[in-house]
C-alpha cells in the first residue's frame, strides 16, 4: 500500500504539495495544490469531501526523500530532497522504490474543516498502519506554524526548479496540465458553480480507498 501511495504522488518528483480529505467511510482523496487554475480548482477540500459537513481529517501533505533511510528524518545530519539535491533519485535519476527512503509530512491545515490538533496522533497511527515502511511526521498548522511554513516554502522553491504543473488523481495516475485551463472553464454554469455532471465525474475520478 505504501508503494502504491508513493506511485500516486510520484515519489518526491517535482516537490509537490497536496491537499487531502479522509472521509468517515475511509476514502482518502487528494490532489496537488497550487496557484494554477486547474490545480487550485480541484484541490479544494470541499471538492474532496463532496461538500459533506463531517469528515475524519483534512489538510495538506508532501513527501521528502531521505539520504539515509535508517536515520531519523529530523536528525540534524539527515539530508532530504527537497530542499537539498541529493543523489539516488529525482531530479537526477529515478526514485528508489523502498518506502523506507521517504517521509510523509502531513498537517491539519484546512481552512474549511481545521481538524483538532489533538487528533493528529490518531492520524499518525492510522497512516503508519496503512502505509508500512513510510515515515510519518504530523504538523499542527497553529502550534507548528513556523516549521510548517518553512517546509512548505522550501517545497515551493524546489518546485519552481523541478515541477511540471500537473494534478495527479488517485484512480489511474493520469494527469491534468495546468495549461488546460480553457477546457475546465466550460464546466461552470453562469453563476460560477460546477455543473452537476462534472461534480459526479470529479467524484468518480478522485475516489480511492486506504
Amino acid at each position: 500500500m505504501a508503494l502504491k501511495f508513493l506511485e500516486l504522488v510520484h515519489y518526491d518528483k517535482g516537490s509537490r504539495i497536496f491537499t487531502y480529505v479522509i472521509t468517515l467511510d475511509g476514502l482518502w482523496r487528494f490532489t496537488e495544490t497550487g496557484k494554477e487554475f486547474g490545480i487550485d480548482l480541484l484541490s479544494k477540500h470541499t471538492m474532496h469531501s463532496d461538500v459533506n459537513i463531517y469528515i475524519a481529517f483534512s489538510g495538506e501533505f508532501f513527501i521528502h526523500r531521505l539520504k539515509s533511510p535508517h536515520r531519523d528524518p529530523e536528525d540534524q545530519e539527515q539530508e532530504t530532497h527537497p530542499p537539498a539535491e541529493i543523489e539516488g533519485g529525482p531530479p537526477l535519476s529515478d526514485p528508489p522504490t523502498d518506502p523506507n527512503y521517504y517521509v510523509l509530512y502531513i498537517d491539519n491545515d484546512s481552512g474549511t474543516y481545521r481538524p483538532n490538533a489533538e487528533m493528529l496522533p490518531i492520524l499518525k497511527k492510522f497512516l503508519h498502519r496503512n502505509l508500512p515502511g513510510l515515515k510519518v511526521i504530523t504538523l499542527d498548522c497553529q502550534g507548528d506554524a513556523a516549521k510548517m511554513g518553512k517546509l512548505k516554502q522550501e517545497q515551493r522553491e524546489r518546485k519552481k526548479k523541478e515541477g511540471k504543473g500537473q494534478v495527479f488523481k488517485q484512480d489511474d495516475g493520469s494527469s491534468l496540465s495546468s495549461s488546460d485551463e480553457s477546457e475546465l472553464e466550460h464546466r461552470f454554469d453562469e453563476n460560477g458553480n460546477v455543473e452537476e455532471d462534472e461534480k459526479e465525474q470529479a467524484k468518480k475520478d478522485r475516489d480511492g480507498k486506504v
